[in-house]
C-alpha cells in the first residue's frame, strides 16, 4: 500500500509517494509563478532564424520562447500563433514551445492535430486494447486524436466518453479565447502539479494522503471527490505539525541530495553532475561478495543498476549520464548489466534510453528533462524559506514563540533577501515576527 504526504509551504508544495517505508516519488511544485511546462499561449513571432529553422516566439510575460519550425510551415514575423511549452528554461535557455496542444485528462491526453490513437507501453493486453479502442471512438465519433494511459485500464464507457467531452471543451474554450484575443497572452494552464498527480493515480492501492489542514483542503477534497466519494475516507487532515520532519520524509530524502550512496552490500556510488552530463561511479567499497573476483564485480554492478536508475528517476537527472561501473570482463555480464538497466529504467516510457558500453567500459544513458530536478531546487532560494518555515512553525507550535530569530550565512542570507514577500507571508501566516540574523 502506497501513503501519500503533502507539505504545503508559502514557497513550495511537495508530494512524497511512500511505499514500504520508502519514497517512491517526490514532486515539487515551486510557488514563483515561473513553471510553464505544458501552458498554452498566443504567441506573436518576433524573430525567424532561417539558418536554425526555428524562431522566437513572444508569449507575454516578458518571455519569449524557442519553436522549431517545420518545412510546411509558412510563418512570417508578426504572425500570431498557438503554442505549447514543452521543455522549461534553463539557466540561459528559453522555454521550448510546440505547435502540437496537448490537454491531459485522467485517463486521456487529447491531441487535436494527431490522427493516431496510442496506447500507453503499460497497456499490454490486446484484449484490453480492443476493449478501450471500441470505446473511445464511439465516444469521440472516430476521431483518433487521444492518447489512453495507464489508468484508462478498466474503466467504463461513461468514464471515457465524459473526459472526451471535458477535454473536448477545454481546447474549444481555448480556441474561441486565442481567436478574440488582440495580443500574446497565456490561454491556459494545466492543474498544479500535485493536484493532477492525485488525480491521475489515486486508487485503491493507496492507504492514505496525509497532509496539513489549511488552504490545501478544499482543493485535495474536491480531486479526491471526483474520482471516487468513497476515498475521501482516505484524507488524513493534520494540525500543527511539521509533515515532512514528522513522518520522516526529510530523513528519506537525505540520500537522493546527497553526493555518495551506499548500498546494502557495502559498496556505493558516487554522483557528480557537470555542464555537459551527469557522471555516476560505482565502488565496491567494503563489498567482498564471493572468493570470485568476477562474480563479485558482477553482483556489485547489478545492485547498483536499482539503485542507480531509482536515484536517476527520483531526482529527475536529465540530459547525457555516464555510468562507470566496476570493470568488468566477460561480455555476457556486462549484456546482463544493460539489460538490468533498460529494465529499470523502461518503467518512464520512452523517456529514457540506454546505450550500452562504450570501448572505455562506460556506460551511456539518455534522458528527456521535462522540468528542474530535486537537486536544483534543494540549492535554491525557494528551499533556503522552506526552512525558515520550518523553522518557524517549530517555534510556534512547539515553543510558543511569536518572534523567531533566524541565523543565516552571508551566503544564505543574500539568497533569502532578495524574498522578502515570502519571509512576509509567513508572518502572516503564523502571525509571527521573524528576524534574519546575518552570521
Amino acid at each position: 500500500m502506497k501513503k501519500y504526504y503533502i507539505e504545503d509551504f508559502v514557497s513550495s508544495t511537495k508530494l512524497a509517494v511512500v511505499e514500504n517505508d520508502k519514497i517512491e516519488k517526490i514532486l515539487i511544485e515551486e510557488k514563483n509563478n515561473s513553471q510553464k511546462l505544458k501552458n498554452i499561449y498566443r504567441g506573436r513571432i518576433e524573430k525567424i532564424m532561417p539558418a536554425m529553422e526555428a524562431c522566437f516566439v513572444n508569449i507575454a510575460e516578458g518571455k519569449q520562447g524557442y519553436l522549431k519550425l517545420q518545412e510546411s510551415d509558412n510563418l512570417f514575423e508578426g504572425d500570431n500563433v498557438l503554442v505549447q511549452v514543452i521543455k522549461e528554461e534553463k539557466d540561459d535557455k528559453r522555454v521550448k514551445l510546440s505547435r502540437e496542444i496537448s490537454i491531459s485528462g485522467r485517463y486521456l491526453v487529447y491531441i487535436p492535430s494527431n490522427k493516431k490513437l496510442v496506447f500507453s507501453n503499460q497497456i499490454k493486453s490486446n484484449d484490453e486494447k480492443k476493449r478501450l479502442k471500441k470505446i473511445l471512438l464511439n465516444s469521440s465519433n472516430g476521431e483518433k486524436g487521444f492518447i489512453l494511459r495507464t489508468e484508462a485500464q478498466g474503466c467504463t464507457e461513461r468514464d471515457l466518453y465524459e473526459e472526451v467531452q471535458i477535454l473536448r471543451e477545454k481546447y474549444q474554450a481555448i480556441l474561441e479565447e486565442y481567436q478574440s484575443s488582440f495580443y500574446p497572452k497565456k490561454l491556459y494552464s494545466k492543474d498544479k502539479k500535485i493536484l493532477s498527480y492525485i488525480k491521475e493515480h489515486l486508487d485503491e492501492d493507496v492507504e492514505s494522503i496525509v497532509y496539513l489542514d489549511g488552504d490545501l483542503d478544499r482543493e485535495v477534497r474536491n480531486i479526491v471527490k471526483s474520482i471516487n466519494p468513497k476515498y475521501l475516507e482516505k484524507l488524513d487532515r493534520k494540525n500543527n505539525i511539521d509533515i515532512f520532519e514528522g513522518y520522516g520524509i526529510n530523513n528519506s530524502l537525505k540520500k537522493y541530495l546527497s553526493r555518495i550512496v551506499p548500498l546494502a552490500s557495502g559498496s556505493y556510488i558516487v554522483f557528480d553532475k557537470t555542464e555537459a552530463m551527469t557522471v555516476i561511479d560505482v565502488n565496491t567499497g567494503r563489498f567482498r561478495g564471493s572468493r570470485d573476483y568476477e562474480d563479485t564485480v558482477f553482483q556489485a554492478n547489478m545492485e547498483a543498476c536499482d539503485e542507480i536508475a531509482k536515484q536517476i528517476i527520483t531526482r529527475d537527472i536529465s540530459g547525457i549520464i555516464i555510468v562507470d561501473f566496476i570493470d568488468m570482463r566477460p561480455y555476457k555480464n556486462k549484456k546482463k548489466v544493460v539489460e538490468k538497466m533498460s529494465q529499470n529504467l523502461s518503467i518512464e516510457g520512452k523517456r529514457s534510453y540506454v546505450y550500452g558500453f562504450t570501448q572505455l567500459g562506460l556506460m551511456e544513458i539518455s534522458r528527456m528533462r521535462k522540468e528542474k530536478t530535486i537537486n536544483d531546487f534543494y540549492s535554491s532560494a525557494l528551499y533556503e524559506i522552506d526552512k525558515i518555515e520550518r523553522k518557524v512553525l517549530s517555534s510556534k507550535y512547539h515553543d510558543n514563540l511569536d518572534e523567531v530569530d533566524i541565523k543565516l550565512s552571508r551566503k544564505n542570507f543574500d539568497k533569502v533577501d532578495k524574498e522578502k514577500s515570502k519571509i512576509q507571508e509567513i508572518e502572516k501566516k503564523y502571525g509571527v515576527k521573524i528576524k534574519l540574523i546575518k552570521e
